[in-house]
This record gives structure tokens, C-alpha cells and sequence, in this order.
């Protein structure tokens, strides 16, 4: 997953734990621009957006009982006024997942984006996760 920043700066997600962002040359210099890691616990993103001056993250869990972590959405922001990202807060998480779709990554929670009101975020799921609320399982289940 990746995404831009409102500094024109792209942050990157491995599937894994880190999380990255590279900083390109001023318009009009040559150079190679610079990467640094962000972090090593914030990665794991299957979708990302800069919204409001925070990065949103939506990780990807790990299913398996000894590495149990559900799948979540991430406020990633600034709180020293550093220009670097230190703090996170964990904004949702889906329910547990059992049985086959219990690690099926890429069928599962993706893509975030900011809603048109400017203060909702929207996210593009697939079929292999938990629904976040009741209402979307009984939706879910009628033909």
C-alpha cells in the first residue's frame, strides 16, 4: 500500500511490519531522494491515506493463535511537530475471522479513503473478513 502526504512525500507498507517513506528530490533538482523507515510495528497496510494531516492505515492481522492480531484501522500522526510520525491510535478493529478466510489477505480489508464530507472515511473490503457491525451480517445473509 502506499499513499502521498500533503507534502508531496510517498509513504509505503511492506506486508510485514514496516512502514516507509521517501522524500524526492526538490522539483527541478537531481538526486535520489530519501527513504527512511517510519516504523517497524505500523506496516502491515493493505490501504492508506493521507487525510487532515494524519495517515491512515489499514493493517492486515494475523489470524494464527499464537500471533493473534485483528485487522484495524490506524490514525498514524505527528504529535511533536517534528515533521515525524510517533504516535498511533488504533480507530477500529474487525472481528475475529475464523476457518478458511482466516488468512486470506488479499480478500480482505483494503483500500481507505476520505469520505465527501471531509469528516467520515470510507474502506473497500473483500469477502474473507470479519463485518463490522450486525446490521451487515443480517444485510450480508438476505438474497
Amino acid at each position: 500500500a502506499m499513499c502521498f502526504d500533503d507534502k508531496g512525500r510517498l509513504y509505503a507498507s511492506e506486508q510485514g511490519p514496516r512502514l516507509f517513506r521517501f522524500t524526492p528530490p526538490a522539483p527541478g533538482k537531481a538526486g535520489e531522494g530519501a527513504v527512511e523507515v517510519v516504523s517497524d510495528q505500523w506496516g502491515y497496510a493493505q490501504g492508506m491515506a493521507f487525510i487532515n494531516g494524519a495517515l491512515y492505515l489499514v493493517q492486515h492481522g494475523d489470524h494464527s493463535e499464537k500471533n493473534l492480531r485483528l485487522e484495524s484501522i490506524l490514525r498514524v500522526k505527528d504529535t511533536d511537530g517534528d515533521d515525524r510520525p510517533d504516535a498511533a491510535e488504533k480507530l477500529f478493529e474487525f472481528p475475529r475471522v475464523t476457518g478458511d478466510a482466516a488468512n486470506w489477505y488479499e480478500h480482505n480489508v483494503h483500500a481507505i479513503t476520505a469520505g465527501p464530507d471531509g469528516k467520515s472515511i470510507y474502506v473497500v473490503s473483500g469477502d474473507r473478513n470479519g463485518l463490522p457491525c450486525a446490521m451487515a451480517a443480517t444485510e450480508a445473509l438476505e438474497p
